[in-house]
C-alpha cells in the first residue's frame, strides 16, 4: 500500500472514531493490519500536516507508540470541504446486494448531467433552424466552460462538451 493510501485509511479510521476523543491506534484496528512502524510514521505525517492532533510517545520496548484524534481540518478533508496539504487517497467501500438501478456518486452532479443531456437532445430534435440550434448550443457550451461551473461539476463538463459538437 502506498503512503497516500495509508494516509487515507488511517485518517478515515480516526474520522470513524472521532467521538471517542484521543485514541491509541493499533495495527489490528485495520484490515489488513498495518505494520506498527508504518502506522505511527503515517500518524506523525498526518499530525505534522494538522490533519491529526497527534502526540508520539516512544516507550521502552515499544519503538512506535502514540495517541491522538482527528482535527477539525482532518474532518473537513474527509468530508471533502478542504484539500489535504499532502497526498492522500480516500476510498469508499460500498457493498450492494440484491438491488437494481443503483446509483453511486454525487446524485446532484448526475442529475445535472442528465438534465443537460436532455436539453441537448431537445435542442437537436426541435423544429428550430440550424442557426438557432447552433446558437443555443453555443450558449450552453459557454455556460459549461465557465470556470465556476467547471469547478462545481468537474470532469462531467468534458463529457457534456462532446455532446455539443
Amino acid at each position: 500500500m502506498t503512503d497516500n493510501e495509508l494516509r487515507g485509511v488511517i485518517l478515515t479510521k480516526f474520522y470513524e472514531r472521532r467521538r471517542e476523543g484521543n485514541i491509541i491506534p493499533k495495527p489490528e484496528d485495520f484490515d489488513p493490519s498495518i505494520p506498527p512502524e508504518d502506522l505511527y510514521r503515517i500518524c506523525e505525517q498526518l499530525g505534522e500536516n494538522n490533519l491529526l492532533l497527534w502526540r508520539s510517545s516512544p516507550t521502552s520496548g515499544q519503538p512506535f507508540f502514540g495517541s491522538g484524534k482527528i482535527s477539525a481540518y482532518g474532518v473537513n478533508v474527509i468530508e471533502n470541504n478542504a484539500k489535504s496539504p499532502i497526498g492522500i487517497t480516500l476510498t469508499q467501500n460500498i457493498s450492494i446486494s440484491h438491488s437494481q438501478g443503483i446509483q453511486i456518486g454525487n446524485h446532484n452532479i448526475q442529475s445535472f448531467v442528465s438534465s443537460v443531456e436532455q436539453i441537448i437532445l431537445k435542442i437537436d430534435k426541435s423544429n428550430s433552424s440550424d442557426k438557432e440550434k447552433e446558437e443555443a448550443k453555443s450558449r450552453l457550451k459557454a455556460f459549461l466552460t465557465h470556470p465556476l461551473v467547471t469547478s462545481i461539476i468537474g470532469g462531467a463538463a468534458g463529457g457534456l462538451m462532446g455532446l455539443l459538437k
